[in-house]
């Protein structure tokens, strides 16, 4: 059996009657993990750069083996440049081969800038038309299918921290659905600078996309017009989601 464990934390507050983001984080484990998991995930609620929240939420739900699906891992790319408006610059030329119109693209730029909320959650946006939709989604019940093998797909890529290893598994997880283009992100950590930009088959890492030190950030996820939102915003936060590395091979 496996569990579906969630963590938010917020200061002044839940989420839900105005409080601003800290830290959140997911996780499918099993029985055997579900102690070790659940520390882990209140001390980084506890210990989080952005401070000391009041409002911590940890749910546990069980997760019937049959109502997992899998979907591949994607492969992941590193750009370092010099300059958070080259990094702007590279990612926006990543978007743009996914097909993804010059007004969405700034659309959702002008969504992370401007995040000074914090909001959990990531942004729709209409991938032709820029249109911004009025709810986020936090995409949900999702985890690596081996930690070995996710762990040994990230280092052969030259890249292993936690940062990278949940970025690559809710990015597979979004991917994965054929109403979605892409995705642009960068983390509201202020310790954390790195962003990416998701398209295809490819979790592209891009560093620097923000200021050492800013609390701004977050993700926006490109769909398609046709896009049955329901359906979508019901794999994103209910669907149990391996995310794996079998079949795929490296060279």
């Amino acid at each position: 059996m496996v569990y579906s464990i969630r963590m938010r934390a917020a200061k002044g507050g839940p989420h839900e009657q105005g409080g601003s983001h800290i830290s959140g984080a997911e996780r499918l484990v099993s029985l055997e993990s579900l102690s070790r998991i659940s520390e882990e995930f209140l001390q980084r609620a506890l210990q989080h750069s952005k401070g000391r929240p009041d409002f911590i939420n940890l749910q546990i739900d069980e997760i019937p083996d049959e109502s997992i699906v899998k979907v591949p891992a994607l492969t992941v790319a590193t750009t370092e440049s010099s300059t958070i408006k080259e990094s702007h610059r590279v990612a926006t030329q990543l978007l743009q081969q996914a097909h993804i119109h010059e007004q969405a693209i700034q659309s959702a730029f002008t969504k992370l800038s401007q995040n000074t909320e914090s909001v959990s959650g990531a942004w729709l946006v209409n991938a032709i038309t820029g249109e911004v939709y009025p709810q986020t989604v936090r995409v949900s019940r999702m985890d690596a299918e081996s930690d070995a093998d996710i762990h040994r797909h990230l280092q052969h890529f030259g890249c292993s921290s936690v940062h990278s290893r949940e970025a690559l598994i809710l990015a597979s997880k979004v991917l994965a659905s054929p109403f979605v283009l892409g995705e642009l992100c960068w983390s509201d950590d202020p310790d954390y600078t790195t962003g990416y930009v998701s398209y295809s088959t490819t979790y592209h890492r891009l560093s620097p996309m923000k200021v050492y030190g800013s609390p701004i950030g977050g993700r926006a996820f490109f769909i398609t017009e046709e896009a049955p939102l329901d359906t979508l915003l019901q794999y994103f936060t209910s669907t149990p989601t391996w995310v794996t590395t079998k079949g795929l091979h490296h060279v």
